[in-house]
C-alpha cells in the first residue's frame, strides 16, 4: 500500500467528526476560513462564549460555528434594514455590509467586493487524534 495524506473539506473541521473516524483519521489534513473553536482569537472567544450563553450545556461544533457565524451575519444585516423585509430589502442590505464584525470569524465581512475572497485560511492537521493548528493562517496569493 502507498501512504498519503488526504485533504478533507471543513466538514471535519471538528473534534467530534475527528473522534467519529477514529485512527483512519490520523494525518488528515483540513482548512476553513473560520478559526479554530480553541483559538484565542477575540472574536472566537466572544462567540464561544456567546453561543455557551445562548445554548446552556452545549459547546459549539466545526458545523454550529459556520451556522452561527451565517446567522450572525443576517442577522446584522437585517438590523440595517429601515421598512419592510423583502428579499430585494435583504440583498440590498447585505450588499452593503462592508465592516460587520461577526463572532467567531477573525475579521469583519466586507460584500461590497464582487467575489469576495478571504485573505486567511486556517489549515489543521490531525495528530494524536487531535486536530493540530499547522500555521495560525497563512495569506492566500493569487
Amino acid at each position: 500500500g502507498k501512504d498519503f495524506t488526504v485533504l478533507a473539506s471543513p466538514i471535519i473541521y471538528d473534534q467530534a467528526v475527528v473522534d467519529s473516524i477514529g485512527p483512519t483519521a490520523e494525518g488528515v489534513i483540513t482548512y476553513a476560513v473560520a478559526a479554530p473553536l480553541d483559538s484565542k482569537n477575540p472574536s472566537v472567544v466572544a462567540g464561544t462564549k456567546a453561543w455557551k450563553a445562548a445554548y446552556s450545556g452545549t459547546s459549539p461544533n466545526g458545523t454550529a460555528e459556520f451556522g452561527w457565524a451565517a446567522l450572525q451575519i443576517l442577522d446584522g444585516t437585517m438590523k440595517t434594514i429601515h421598512g419592510p423585509v423583502t428579499r430585494s430589502s435583504v440583498l440590498a442590505a447585505l450588499k452593503q455590509q462592508q465592516s460587520l464584525s461577526v463572532p467567531m470569524l477573525p475579521i469583519p465581512v466586507d460584500f461590497t467586493r464582487p467575489a469576495q475572497q478571504p485573505s486567511f485560511v486556517y489549515v489543521e492537521q490531525v495528530k494524536g487524534g487531535k486536530l493540530t493548528t499547522v500555521k495560525g493562517y497563512i495569506p492566500l496569493t493569487g
